[in-house]
Formats: C-alpha cells, structure tokens, sequence
C-alpha cells in the first residue's frame, strides 16, 4: 500500500507534467513578485530585496514555505477527492488502512516535492546570484523533523475531512497565514509580543530559523545543537505529529461510527 502510493505520485506528476511544470513558472513568478516588485512602491524595501542576504533569507522562507503549502493541506484534499470519487471507503477498509495510505501520500509528495521545489530553489539561485550553504546531513535532518511537524497539522485537517469533508478554504488560510506568521517573509520580531509567541509554536517556524542558520549564515550544526534550537524543534515537531496522528485516528472512529465515509 505504501509503494502503491508513493508509484501513483510519480505517475500523476508524469501524466500531468505540463501543468506541474505552470505550477513551477507560476511559483517562480511569485517569488519574484513578492521581493522585486517592492522597488516601485518602497526604495527601502528594494534595497532590502536586493541586499543579497537579505534575499537569501526569504528565499529560504519561501522554499520551506512552498512544502508547507503542499504538507498541510495534502490530506484534507485527498480525502475531499476520494470521498467525491466514491473509494475512500474501500481505502479505509484495507488491512493497513487510511493511515499507512497516508503515509505513502506523504512519502510520494516529499519526494516529487523536493524534485520540482528543488527546480524552483536552483532557478532563483541562478537569476538572483544569491549564494546557499546546504550541508546535506544538518540540513536533511532539520527539513525531515520541520516536515513532519507540517505533515501533523496536515493529519489533523485530514481527520476534520473525514467528518466535513470540504475545508478548502480553512486550510488555504491556514497555509497562506504560515507566509507571515512564520517569518517566511517578514521578521516575526517585528510583532507584537503575544503574536511572537503564537508563532514561535508553528510548525514551520524554528525550522525555517535553523535553515537560514545553517544555509544562509553558514553556522555550524554544532552551533545549533548547543544553542537548543535544534532541541525546541525536535519537541515542536514531535508534538504536531503525535497529536496530529491522535487526532486522525480519533476522527477516523468517529467517522466510521456515524457512516460518512461513503457520504459527500
């Protein structure tokens, strides 16, 4: 089942490829947007764009943000289109059912994700002349533990899809407010001190600070260990994932007892 999955996401990027590839340009043009077009409206916030660490810092930002566009909303979407299609009833009824079907979405996406991402991430690199350290292994283990606390949230809104089935419009929230809140775009430091707080316990947030540690100000993994940092993410990740999988697996029973697996 896991295979399965992973196999049915790289044949739907080959079958779709062109649009997957518009998604790309679009992505593209999106970033340039957002920390070019400033010039003509702000000349310090254009010097700030331009100002190459300062765009390599959103740059990262806006990577990391684009999984999390992916991770939080993947499930309750795929849920909404199985259950409009009429199988996930017969999905939830497998020996390893919903969960592992999930698993292997996530696996599958990760992988096309960091594929086509990885595309977007070397063509800013090119037309921006912005210049990333990536230490495979630090940088591997902080994205691995930032996404699985992205694929917790995403397991919580899967389980809400199960019983309401439509969230579109919660999880685009959701997923845009992580541009902000997180510091993807703008300095969390620059809000106000409850606000900092609430976004300190996001999952994407001290990830992405470690990445920029690691990437952009070229600081050691060591630096980071002995900092906490690496700490404060491990417990942050842990506790989205674990909850998140509670809360599938609850509203999973809840749907079952009230028949609306088969209902859209």
């Amino acid at each position: 089942m896991l295979y399965a999955e992973i196999l049915r996401e790289f044949i739907t990027l080959r079958r779709y490829f062109i649009e997957a590839l518009s998604g790309l340009v679009m992505v593209y043009i999106l970033f340039m947007g957002f920390f070019f077009a400033g010039q003509g409206f702000s000349e310090h916030v254009a010097l700030q764009a331009y100002h190459s660490a300062d765009l390599a810092h959103r740059a990262v930002g806006f990577i990391l943000w684009l999984f999390a566009l992916n991770s939080v909303g993947h499930f309750s979407n795929a849920i909404r289109d199985e259950s409009n299609i009429g199988v996930l009833e017969q999905v939830a009824m497998t020996p390893s059912g919903l969960i592992v079907d999930m698993w292997g979405r996530a696996v599958g996406r990760t992988i096309v994700d960091c594929m086509m991402i990885g595309l977007v991430l070397v063509t800013i690199i090119i037309t921006t002349g912005i210049s990333l350290d990536l230490p495979v292994f630090s940088v591997g283990c902080v994205f691995i533990l930032t996404l699985l606390g992205l694929y917790g949230l995403g397991f919580f809104f899967g389980g809400l899809a199960l019983i309401y089935k439509r969230l579109g419009s919660v999880t685009v929230v959701v997923r845009f407010g992580f541009l902000i809140l997180t510091g993807a775009i703008t300095p969390i430091e620059n809000f106000p001190s409850w606000l900092q707080f609430i976004c300190k316990t996001l999952p994407m947030t001290e990830g992405l600070k470690i990445l920029r540690l690691l990437t952009v100000d070229g600081k050691p993994f060591f630096f980071v260990l002995k900092s906490g940092d690496f700490l404060i993410l491990l417990v942050n990740s842990t506790l989205y994932i674990t909850v998140g999988l509670i809360s599938f697996m609850y509203l999973e029973r809840i749907a079952k007892h009230k028949g609306l697996l088969g209902v859209y």
